[in-house]
């Protein structure tokens, strides 16, 4: 599965068939997720200050050529969410 976490002003060509349907793959929008920051965000910080939050593991940036880098990252757990960069010039 893959979530698009901002936009870019270039455009991304998908085949539906064998980009998504062959190898079962998804590709999801995300807005915030399902979170209420009033609420979420004093949590994670509780969690934190408890040692039960690494935020520092919690995301880390990659090339999109480091997709294996990244993938391998997040099986060892060397992070939660590896993000991958696919246009690096992109600017928000």
């Amino acid at each position: 599965m893959s979530a698009t976490i901002a936009v870019t002003p270039n455009h991304i060509d998908l085949d539906t068939w064998n980009d998504l349907c062959v190898n079962d793959k998804s590709v999801v929008g995300v807005n915030m997720g399902d979170s209420i920051p009033q609420i979420d965000v004093p949590r994670l910080i509780e969690f934190y200050r408890q040692g039960m939050f690494p935020f520092d593991k919690t995301e880390k940036f990659y090339q999109f050529e480091d997709i294996n880098t990244a993938n391998e990252a997040s099986i060892k757990g060397e992070t939660i969410k590896p993000v991958l960069i696919i246009d690096p010039d992109y600017q928000f």
